[in-house]
């Protein structure tokens, strides 16, 4: 059983909530700020739900619950299950991630600062690492990147150990003979704009989409696309949010909050759109980009370019 001390209902006393791992229940006692607890409140937790954790994972101020499921046996993946609060006490499902069959240890934390938490476990296995889960900004989390840890990684904490201002990982080993240390530096975003692929071939071939400049207030952003069919009508979409939501036997990477149509191809199958960037947008927040063009031979009638997503600074 594991125990967590925290606010679960937001009315300023400690709260007791737990996990009952014989029975697979997460539980709540209210607290009442006077050293009385209420009722136990029962929710029900996925089987063999190894450990847990308490904190936002969709922005919304009110605690959540996520846990490990191990499954022991490499045939059968584990997963990452996460239940909503509803900042009465009690914790609803909400959905299921992949994660290693060996995913022991769990922290909820921010580690790309764009306000929505991410999921970092260690992995119990003799090669050792650590899996990073981040948050979509929809209420889920993009697929595990693994990053090299030390052998049974047992357990995984997060904080910033070279003051720079970025949350960093690490995690203690279990390994009798050598009781190995890991410490994951958090190095920042790699480029301004990073390539996701995901792009749906044409008869030319994949769309390519560059993106150019910075989404800094006033300054010029240039989208380029080349390698569609010349002439053709084009859709860019805009998202403060990934989607990755299959979309006419392709894949539509943003949440389509902006959706601007009207653009064509030039003689050459390219299309190059510059704009300035608007004040006002929040710093951290990470923006995704991806341009669908008509194109008959393709399925659905469209090809599409790769995402490309890029961080407010």
């Amino acid at each position: 059983m594991d125990v967590a001390l925290t606010d679960v209902d937001l009315d300023g006393d400690l709260d007791i909530a737990t996990v009952a791992t014989d029975v697979q229940t997460a539980d709540v006692l209210l607290g009442d700020g006077a050293g009385h607890f209420a009722t136990l409140v029962s929710s029900p937790l996925p089987a063999l739900s190894e450990a847990f954790v308490i904190g936002d994972t969709d922005a919304d101020g009110l605690p959540d619950i996520a846990s490990v499921h191990t499954t022991l046996t490499p045939e059968v993946a584990g997963c990452f299950d996460v239940l909503r609060g509803n900042g009465l006490g009690v914790f609803l499902a909400a959905g299921s991630w992949p994660a290693d069959y060996w995913a022991r240890g769990l922290v909820i934390a921010d580690l790309d600062d764009d306000g929505f938490a991410e999921l970092v476990s260690s992995t119990w296995n003799p090669a050792g690492s650590a899996m990073l889960l981040v948050n979509d900004g929809a209420g889920g989390f993009l697929p595990p990147q693994f990053h090299s840890a030390c052998a049974l990684a047992d357990d995984v904490a997060v904080a910033d150990m070279d003051a720079d201002g970025r949350p960093d990982v690490l995690g203690v080993g279990n390994d009798f003979e050598t009781g190995d240390l890991f410490l994951l530096p958090n190095l920042g975003p790699e480029e301004p704009r990073i390539s996701l692929g995901f792009g749906k071939p044409g008869q030319p071939g994949i769309p390519v989409l560059v993106g150019d400049g910075t989404l800094q207030a006033g300054a010029t952003l240039s989208l380029t696309l080349n390698g569609a069919l010349a002439v053709h009508h084009v859709v860019l979409i805009v998202g403060a949010a990934p989607l990755f939501a299959p979309l006419k036997g392709g894949m539509l990477v943003p949440m389509p909050h902006l959706v601007l149509g009207g653009l064509v191809t030039d003689a050459t199958g390219g299309l190059a759109l510059h704009a300035t960037w608007p004040a006002g947008l929040p710093a951290g927040r990470q923006v995704w980009f991806q341009e669908w063009v008509a194109d008959p031979s393709s399925s659905g009638g469209y090809a599409a370019s790769n995402g490309v997503t890029a961080v407010i600074p």
